[in-house]
């Protein structure tokens, strides 16, 4: 699959009918462009053929809103007709040996009760904060490389 351009959310015809975006996930699209790099690996991404295939790996309709580059990781709205969807974050990729061969498959590594819920475990985790200080050490790197 190639991306050919970094969506932050799908158009309302793009979605399933029935499923609409949280307001909580509206809100953090829109100041999402500011702030990106306090979240990384984490970015925000939408893909309606990503949502087609990891719905049928997963065994239920999803919608992917973010994926932890270099990670495996996913973040996905699990479509249920609610206003505040529960959020599963899945590795599509997992390998497993059957029969001798590798197979592809779905493995769930996360379920949250929302966004919100989501957001929080991911802004705290050991991932996000490995990156925050990978960039502090960067930053002091340069300073230090700078002519006085």
């Amino acid at each position: 699959m190639i991306i050919r351009e970094v969506r932050l959310k799908l158009d309302p015809g793009e979605l399933p009918s029935g499923f609409a975006y949280p307001v909580s996930f509206l809100e953090f699209v829109d100041i999402f462009p500011r702030v990106k790099e306090w979240y990384e690996p984490w970015g925000i991404i939408a893909d309606v053929e990503a949502n087609n295939m990891w719905s049928e790996s997963f065994g239920r309709p999803l919608i992917q809103f973010a994926q932890a580059w270099h990670e495996d990781m996913l973040a996905c709205f699990v479509v249920d007709g609610s206003s505040d969807p529960s959020v599963v974050v899945i590795n599509p990729w997992q390998q497993r040996m059957v029969d001798g061969k590798a197979e592809r498959y779905c493995m769930l590594m996360e379920q949250f009760p929302n966004f919100t819920a989501w957001f929080d475990w991911m802004r705290d985790s050991e991932l996000v904060r490995d990156r925050a200080a990978d960039r502090a050490e960067e930053a002091r790197d340069m300073s230090a490389e700078r002519p006085r």
